[in-house]
């Protein structure tokens, strides 16, 4: 097997203003959503967002042919998708719920 450096993988990053969304938006999710939930399985389930936000925002960047860091824009984009992905899961849960 040859040895091939690291540097000549793709990598990705946020850039400073999408750091800064990511930072408070997980502050958001760990002291209102998670900390707050009653139902420990909706809680696990958001504990999973913090990769999830990153995977979208990476798909949302990627999908625009966007090249280098990731931008606030596509990271405000991914906080939407925790809202909407939040409201499914509460309704899903909820269903799983009223049927026992």
């Amino acid at each position: 097997m040859t040895y091939r450096p690291f540097w000549r993988y793709s990598h990705f990053q946020f850039d400073e203003a999408a750091l800064e969304i990511f930072i408070e938006w997980s502050r958001e999710l760990h002291t209102e959503w998670i900390a707050k939930e009653s139902n420990p399985l909706l809680a696990q389930h958001f504990g999973k967002f913090e990769k999830l936000f990153c995977a979208v925002a990476l798909i949302l960047h990627l999908a625009e042919g966007r090249v280098g860091s990731v931008h606030a824009d596509t990271a405000l984009r991914a906080c939407a998708w925790k809202e909407y992905l939040g409201r499914h899961a509460r309704r899903i849960y909820g269903c799983s719920k009223r049927r026992r």
